[in-house]
């Protein structure tokens, strides 16, 4: 029951999605926002998405994505929802660059009663080059928030991704050019595996689509998952409606 009500707010929420979509009418109006990842804990969805704010002198570059900051959303209904304010703020973050504006599209996940937040962002002159991938963790899935002093290591891009496998093993995603991927420790903050490559854009390569919470083929250990794969060449992909994974025809890619 606690697993068809999880599935039930998903599907609620991709229809709630699509149709605002169509109409036009956004689930958040008071601020710019970006690149969602929806998760359900308990018996609300959160949404974690980036916050794009208008360039100011001295505060972003005009004509471009300026993201300084996360807000957190939550509704138990799918209709009203609560902003739970900041959450993770580039100028608190002791390895991030405070002038850089580019805290892009991040994820949360839950492991063992403590709720994980990923967010790229660019190193502070100094300590790297480009962009990272940070974690902050909180007691409940609206924060507070606490940064770790220094990103992932081995880990070099953005937009991160998180996936728990039916085995509990968690696997991290990110993009630089290409798509990676990596087993995660059971700490959640460091990588187990080797770095795979697990997209590159090459016509013939095959893709699978993502659900909300779950990958919709195969899981990432190659063992057949329940819900049946749908591999798709390039050629056939009409529309970016799904993020793009790794692929042979039968989504095996670890």
């Amino acid at each position: 029951m606690k697993h068809l009500r999880k599935y039930s707010l998903l599907t609620a929420l991709i229809g709630l999605l699509i149709n605002s979509a169509i109409a036009q009418n956004p689930l958040i109006t008071n601020q710019f926002t970006a690149d969602p990842s929806a998760r359900v804990f308990g018996d609300k969805v959160y949404i974690y998405p980036s916050h794009d704010i208008k360039a100011t002198p001295g505060h972003g570059r005009a004509g471009w994505f300026n993201m300084a900051d996360y807000h957190v959303f939550s509704s138990s209904n799918l209709t009203d929802w609560t902003d739970h304010g900041v959450i993770v703020s580039q100028n608190k973050v002791a390895w991030v660059d405070s002038n850089a504006y580019a805290m892009w599209a991040p994820d949360c996940i839950e492991r063992n009663g403590k709720y994980y937040f990923y967010f790229p962002a660019p190193f502070k002159a100094g300590l790297g080059r480009g962009n990272a991938v940070g974690v902050a963790i909180a007691d409940k899935p609206y924060g507070p928030f606490v940064p770790e002093p220094m990103p992932i290591k081995g880990v070099l891009g953005i937009d991160p991704n998180v996936f728990m496998d039916k085995d509990g093993q968690a696997y991290l995603y990110w993009a630089q050019g290409n798509i990676f991927g990596a087993k995660l420790k059971d700490n959640m903050l460091e990588l187990a595996s080797d770095v795979k490559v697990i997209w590159a854009t090459r016509e013939e390569e095959f893709f699978c689509g993502w659900g909300w919470t779950e990958i919709a083929g195969n899981s990432p250990s190659g063992k057949s998952a329940s819900s049946g794969a749908s591999a798709l060449r390039r050629s056939e992909i009409s529309q970016a409606s799904l993020d793009p994974v790794l692929l042979d025809p039968n989504c095996n890619f670890f």
